[in-house]
């Protein structure tokens, strides 16, 4: 039996993220995220430039928020007085819609960021 600690640390961890995840796409969809080394879309194609790094965020952003929003609305999903598994199972599949979204998001700013790169980069 969970504890109500448990179900609280399940639920702002997985809002939480998700939170972050739909602001860091947001931002970078937007053009208000600056290059970095921490968060969004980090390949050598979108790092090669400031232009190759907003085209990526402008192609994939909506992508990534979609995942963020379902590993969000798993957290919201969390609070339903349901079974452990059935909990562990839709945290399971936020998690993997996240990964899936985020991982589609990029494969498209990668490509959107490839019309942009210099030509000496590696296509």
């Amino acid at each position: 039996m969970e504890s109500l600690a448990t179900h609280a640390l399940i639920f702002l961890s997985l809002t939480g993220g998700g939170a972050v995840v739909i602001w860091v796409a947001r931002a970078g969809a937007r053009g208000r995220l600056r290059r970095n080394g921490f968060v969004g879309f980090r390949t050598p194609t979108t790092m090669a430039s400031d232009e190759a790094w907003a085209a990526a965020h402008r192609a994939g952003g909506r992508l990534a928020e979609i995942g963020g929003w379902c590993l969000a609305a798993a957290g919201i999903a969390t609070l339903f007085p349901v079974s452990e598994s059935a909990r562990t199972a839709v945290s399971l599949c936020g998690a993997i819609l996240l990964g899936g979204f985020v991982a589609a998001g990029a494969w498209v700013g990668v490509r959107a960021a490839r019309d942009i790169a210099p030509p000496d980069m590696e296509r």
